[in-house]
């Protein structure tokens, strides 16, 4: 336990061997000091450690991430460790202490001041948020200076404040990206309201910005994964208009002949640019051997409806793709052609054909068909 001096309030010895004594001694020693004082659990002092001053009062202590914090109102000279504030004998100032476990003194937070020592400064509790910044709370009464802040009151009025990192700056922010592209170190694929801290010039203030996303479709040929026959050539189309085209087969046009004579599975990688964006587009296409001998009718044709008013419809097999078709009139006149940019199944307008007989020529890679219908 503690025992006292001969001189009550000016020197307190703790465990037989610690004295603790007012900092300026007789001259100006007031009757208290504020102390903290560490013992096992079965009651056995470990070490005593107090705020080094004329005068000393320590609030509440906390412990965080094995230190020890406490709040201190002192009057004319402070020293902790290493460090030393002076200030008028006459003031009432505040500081936060920590020490290790130990009772080591670790750091002094210089961080406020009362111009009047007739008037009380008090303090409470300190506490730290999960982020690792002090908060304390007391009561104060005429001019109480926080750092640069001051707080000016004739009455008692209680004070709270927060030591640590500064409020984050937010800020509202749109911005259109291409899909896939990066925005401080995240790839974006899509459209959506985001968050996003950024590094601020400021040492320790976050910027969060809220960030309105708008992620632009990815840029696509617009040829689906596909089946096509061994040992033919197929000529494939982009059904998008894009500035650039390059093909990982070679072709470097909107169009590509792919050939393969062996059964199996084959990735295309189309790269594509337009006014603003770039992108690679992967197409499948799987390869089989096509023969009447393994049940697939390579002849199969569909065409509808037929008579017709406006739309004509051509299908074939799943091993068929259209290369090119071109309508003939009755006088043997070719009316019509084009180079279908779909596969199996394309729909011809005949919205500029007078009614009549029409014949229609259209080669895939299997064969040249030719078939007769009626534009109503």
């Amino acid at each position: 336990m503690a025992k006292t001096t001969t001189i009550p309030g000016v020197s307190t010895i703790y465990g037989e061997q610690d004295t603790l004594t007012n900092y300026l001694g007789l001259e100006h020693a007031l009757p208290y000091l504020g102390i903290i004082a560490n013992y096992d659990l079965d009651g056995n002092y470990k070490w005593v450690k107090t705020a080094n001053s004329y005068r000393s009062e320590i609030g509440f202590i906390d412990f965080y991430e094995n230190n020890l914090y406490a709040g201190t109102e002192w009057r004319t000279t402070l020293i902790h460790g290493t460090q030393t504030i002076v200030n008028d004998l006459y003031t009432n100032n505040f500081s936060i202490l920590s020490w290790d476990i130990d009772g080591n003194p670790i750091n002094l937070i210089e961080s406020s001041e009362n111009g009047d020592p007739q008037l009380a400064l008090c303090l409470y509790g300190i506490k730290h948020s999960i982020n690792g910044d002090i908060i304390v709370n007391g009561m104060f009464k005429n001019n109480f200076i926080l750092v640069t802040n001051s707080l000016t009151n004739l009455d008692f009025k209680p004070f709270i404040a927060k030591y640590g990192n500064s409020p984050p700056i937010y800020n509202d922010y749109s911005l259109s990206i291409c899909y896939g592209d990066e925005y401080n170190g995240i790839f974006f694929t899509e459209s959506g309201q985001y968050q996003i801290i950024l590094e601020s010039s400021t040492p320790n203030i976050d910027s969060i910005i809220n960030l309105n996303l708008t992620v632009s479709e990815p840029l696509s040929t617009g040829i689906p994964d596909t089946i096509i026959c061994t040992n033919e050539l197929y000529t494939f189309y982009s059904i998008n208009d894009c500035n650039t085209y390059q093909w990982s087969t070679g072709s470097q046009t909107y169009s590509e002949e792919l050939f393969y004579p062996e059964e199996g599975q084959y990735f295309v990688y189309v790269t594509l640019t337009d006014d603003y964006c770039s992108g690679i587009d992967t197409i499948l296409i799987k390869t089989q051997l096509c023969t009447n001998t393994n049940g697939i009718n390579v002849e199969e044709i569909e065409i509808s409806p037929n008579p017709t008013q406006n739309i004509l419809n051509i299908k074939t097999s799943n091993y068929q793709q259209i290369k090119n078709y071109s309508i003939i009139d009755n006088t043997g006149k070719t009316v019509l052609n084009g180079y279908p940019n779909s596969i199996h199944e394309i729909s011809i307008p005949l919205n500029d054909l007078t009614p009549g007989v029409y014949t229609i020529v259209f080669k895939t890679n299997i064969s040249t068909y030719t078939k007769t219908f009626i534009k109503t």
